[in-house]
């Protein structure tokens, strides 16, 4: 239908880049990982694997930070915390850096790119405002999807966000464990359950309930 998109969050941001900067955009997955190669150092108290664990660090909380809009090294300390990364020097002051050379850096970028730098270049769009959104598993958003999210609503537009707390199995890659909750305390907004699995065996559906004791299976399901 044309007065429908279907997107990525992704596709999305990145929609918001090339529309927004009108310049020739390289997607290159190695942008960061180029330039701290090339631009951060071993230091003279480091050996080779305390380095190769420095390099390491500053790349993952390089993504994490982006993922949970951190920009201050009190931030980006508090995101290593969070995701067991173990700082060895100073690796949050070097991210903080790199973070402010990558949103610099607008024709070439990366997949976090995509959806960080529309949040961090406060890019707006006309495109991109809608009567309607649906976020489908908005319980595995990160707070820089759910910003972006933010930036779709036309005046007076409404959204549906399904979801599931308990399948919530991303935080590794980002995701919010509280994105559900989140989207829960938009203004106006009501909670629909749907207790029913119309998808797996009552065999299935009782060991789930261990976990979550509200499910339920659907009439005349098979039990194995």
């Amino acid at each position: 239908m044309s007065n429908v998109d279907i997107m990525t969050y992704h596709s999305l941001g990145y929609s918001f880049i090339r529309e927004t900067l009108k310049e020739d955009i390289e997607v290159d997955e190695y942008k960061y990982l180029t330039h701290v190669h090339g631009n951060v150092h071993r230091k003279e108290n480091m050996n080779y694997t305390k380095f190769m664990s420095y390099q390491k660090n500053i790349l993952k909380l390089i993504d994490y930070a982006r993922f949970n809009l951190a920009q201050s090294e009190k931030e980006i300390e508090q995101v290593a915390k969070k995701y067991n990364v173990n700082i060895v020097d100073d690796e949050c002051s070097v991210v903080v850096e790199i973070l402010k050379w990558g949103k610099t850096v607008t024709n070439r970028i990366d997949y976090t790119d995509m959806i960080w730098l529309p949040y961090e270049l406060d890019i707006k769009t006309r495109k991109h405002k809608y009567d309607w959104i649906f976020v489908d598993e908005a319980q595995d958003s990160s707070l820089v999807q759910q910003e972006l999210f933010k930036k779709c609503f036309k005046r007076g537009a409404r959204f549906c966000a399904v979801g599931d707390s308990s399948q919530c199995i991303n935080a590794w890659a980002g995701a919010d464990e509280n994105a559900f909750g989140k989207f829960l305390k938009m203004p106006n907004t009501k909670e629909f359950s749907l207790p029913i699995s119309y998808r797996c065996p009552v065999s299935v559906i009782n060991l789930a309930k261990r976990f979550v004791p509200q499910i339920e299976a659907k009439e005349n399901t098979r039990k194995n």
